[in-house]
């Protein structure tokens, strides 16, 4: 009976197949998952042909079993596109018409960008408090003698406090970077490389366990990586930045006004989307991967 549960999600999945936004990276990858189709094609043919020729009945029953089992992964890999698919028609409206991996590839861009312009901002505005500190005015009498002052020496505390920020969205920024990179991957390591090579194992009759296990990590990584993005974006992005105080009745005089560039608010939404927001979305993945990977485990 638990052996019929993932093969009932996999014909409810193909429900959704009608989805016109399929992912670019599935029709890429497809020579290469169709390559370890054909290779197990080959090894079932071959091992037919030979028990055939040589009427060995363990060849046949090998060949045989291979066909159920090649048609299982055949089942899988519509399923992947299906559920995918499916979860494009359910969001498309809300990602302005793109598929969750499209959507977050292009939210990690958007991220990249705004930070190069906060961290020019934070740049540029610490460089001119520090030209303002460095201004110096006094007076000389002859005989005399006068006095130097600097009124604006205390602009290199906030100088100061521009640099610590910068720091900070800078963390933000190489994190971005990161995660941009890692999402432009996502379709190709789940389906150019782990989808082909779980089906090359699940052709090992004792490594077919080990098969399911890779499938059910591609699955999770295709699936659950860019929806959890792509929900955090879709949010984020109509999240307004939070900004109720001023500094003696006007703006910061650090940071300016909390929704600018270079504004305190700004930054903390910053640092939340590019830091704190994607450790959510791993927990979701891993959470996620380790239900799929018992549920892999009853998978014929």
């Amino acid at each position: 009976m638990m052996k019929a549960v993932p093969m009932a999600l996999i014909f409810v999945s193909a429900a959704f197949a009608a989805c016109s936004l399929d992912s670019s990276q599935f029709s890429e990858a497809m020579p290469i998952i169709g390559a370890a189709i054909m290779l197990s094609v080959a090894v079932v043919a071959v091992a037919y042909a030979a028990g055939s020729m040589l009427r060995d009945a363990h060849l046949l029953v090998f060949s045989k079993d291979e066909l159920f089992h090649l048609l299982i992964s055949v089942l899988l890999v519509v399923a992947i596109q299906s559920i995918f698919t499916g979860s494009c028609l359910i969001t498309s409206d809300v990602l302005d018409g793109n598929d969750p991996l499209t959507y977050s590839v292009s939210y990690m861009r958007g991220l990249r960008i705004e930070g190069s312009s906060v961290l020019t901002g934070l740049m540029r505005s610490s460089i001119d408090q520090k030209y303002a500190a460095a201004e110096t005015g006094g007076y000389f009498f002859p005989f005399v003698g006068g006095e130097i002052f600097m009124e604006e020496s205390f602009k290199n505390a906030y100088s100061r406090h521009l640099d610590i920020a910068f720091d900070f969205v800078m963390m933000g920024f190489v994190s971005s970077g990161l995660q941009y990179e890692g999402m432009k991957m996502v379709g190709f390591v789940s389906l150019g490389v782990l989808l082909p090579f779980g089906l090359i194992l699940r052709m090992l009759p004792k490594l077919r366990d080990s098969g399911n296990v890779v499938i059910a990590l591609a699955f999770a990584i295709y699936i659950f990586i860019p929806f959890s993005y792509a929900a955090i974006g879709s949010v984020a992005r109509d999240m307004p930045v939070g900004c109720d105080y001023k500094y003696d009745g006007g703006d910061d005089p650090v940071f300016g006004p909390c929704d600018g560039v270079t504004g305190f608010g700004t930054i903390a939404n910053y640092i939340m989307q590019t830091i704190f927001l994607p450790n959510l979305a791993l927990v979701v993945f891993a959470t996620a991967a380790g239900a799929l990977v018992k549920i892999a485990k009853v998978i014929p």
